[in-house]
């Protein structure tokens, strides 16, 4: 373990050091090509640091944040788009937690936006607590799952993960919060209310990967393909392009997890998720919005992803996530301490056994004959001087 922190602190002091360069070289270079290829060596530094990391804990987290959102923030930077791009160009305390970290800058149109943001925070608070309850809770009910059913346990993975990732990005963006006194976007926004496959991913589930595939695959491609064909059917192909993206860096990243081999099943998964929510497009727009989309279609959601029943098997993500390993890992750990309690409590009650024998627990071991005899004598003796006159 002491090595995987080493590792970990040498490999922040990397991308730290790589975000100076990439802030500073942009007052010398502009957007475009000659950006770009200044800051491409640090995009493929930031793919390659996670492969030092091994633990779920440290890599993963330090996975998703530099060899995904960092790497997508530069890309956008290196030609004047996207989140760190600004009039005028913000400093380095705020470009740094900016560009590496999974937090987005609150804009504000009005003060009534102003006091709903406000709102949302104190309400995001008490939900974080309570989703650290309810993790507290799952790892606790681990500790019985050869008594629950498989399906059981599997609903209770994918709560596991929404719980995850949410306090983890939740505590992020409350610590920068906190340090840079700026206001931030959550990144969730109740992904448990979505009424369609559309609102689930575009407006409520994990915002932060949303808002960066948006600019680098979504608009993109949307733009390419208008001249081709109508406006109005854009946004389908320009759906698919984000989730096959979407599909790939969540390979890579469950790679860096579980340093398994990718399969394709995970890209399957949102594949699938692209298709459904392109026909949702495309029902709408065929309808110009008068006809909604079947509860069966459109409220499937947070139901359908965690459907065991739609390929790829659950399972198999979640053990390419490393979340059964971490799950397997926290058993283990808390059978190990059960057992050394009940050993060190075996040994506490051997020891006094042991010194009840010799006679009590400041005895050195059983009195010789001759102090016995002594001691005997000694009795007898203040006996014999209490005796009460005839």
């Amino acid at each position: 373990m002491e090595g995987e922190i080493h590792n970990f602190i040498v490999v922040w002091a990397i991308v730290l050091a790589s975000l100076c360069y990439s802030h500073t070289i942009a007052k010398f270079t502009p957007k475009g090509k000659s950006r770009f290829v200044a800051i491409i060596p640090i995009v493929c530094l930031f793919l390659i640091l996670p492969l030092y990391l091994t633990s779920i804990n440290l890599g993963g987290t330090t996975s998703f944040f530099i060899a995904w959102l960092a790497t997508f923030k530069l890309l956008l930077f290196a030609f004047g788009k996207g989140p760190l791009s600004s009039t005028p160009p913000f400093s380095l305390s705020i470009f740094i937690p900016l560009a590496c970290l999974p937090i987005k800058l609150q804009v504000y149109s009005t003060s009534d936006d102003n006091v709903e943001t406000k709102k949302k925070t104190t309400n995001s608070t008490l939900n974080l607590v309570i989703k650290i309850a309810l993790l507290a809770i799952l790892i606790r009910v681990y500790s019985y799952k050869d008594y629950l059913h498989p399906k059981i346990i599997l609903f209770f993975y994918c709560l596991h993960i929404y719980f995850m990732l949410e306090i983890i990005l939740a505590m992020v963006s409350a610590a920068v919060r906190g340090v840079s006194r700026v206001e931030l976007e959550p990144p969730f926004n109740e992904p448990y209310l979505a009424s369609s496959l559309q609102d689930f991913w575009g407006k409520r589930w994990n915002l932060m990967v949303t808002n960066i595939l948006r600019p680098t695959v979504y608009e993109p491609v949307r733009s390419m393909v208008a001249d081709r064909i109508s406006r109005k059917w854009a946004p389908l192909p320009a759906a698919l392009a984000a989730f096959f993206v979407s599909g790939l860096m969540h390979e890579l990243i469950f790679y860096y997890n579980g340093r398994l081999k990718p399969s394709g099943e995970v890209m399957m998964f949102f594949l699938i998720h692209g298709v459904a929510l392109s026909l949702e497009i495309a029902i709408k727009k065929i309808f110009n919005g008068k006809f909604l989309v079947p509860r069966v279609i459109s409220d499937g959601g947070a139901e359908y992803i965690c459907d065991d029943e739609v390929p790829p098997p659950a399972p198999e993500i979640l053990k390419r996530a490393g979340l059964v390993r971490l799950v397997k890992s926290w058993i283990k750990l808390g059978a190990t301490r059960n057992a050394n309690h009940s050993a060190n409590h075996g040994k506490q009650a051997k020891g006094m056994n042991n010194e009840s024998d010799r006679g009590g627990v400041d005895d050195k071991g059983p009195l010789s004959k001759a102090k016995r005899r002594s001691l005997k004598e000694a009795s007898h003796a203040m006996k014999k001087e209490v005796r009460p006159p005839r």
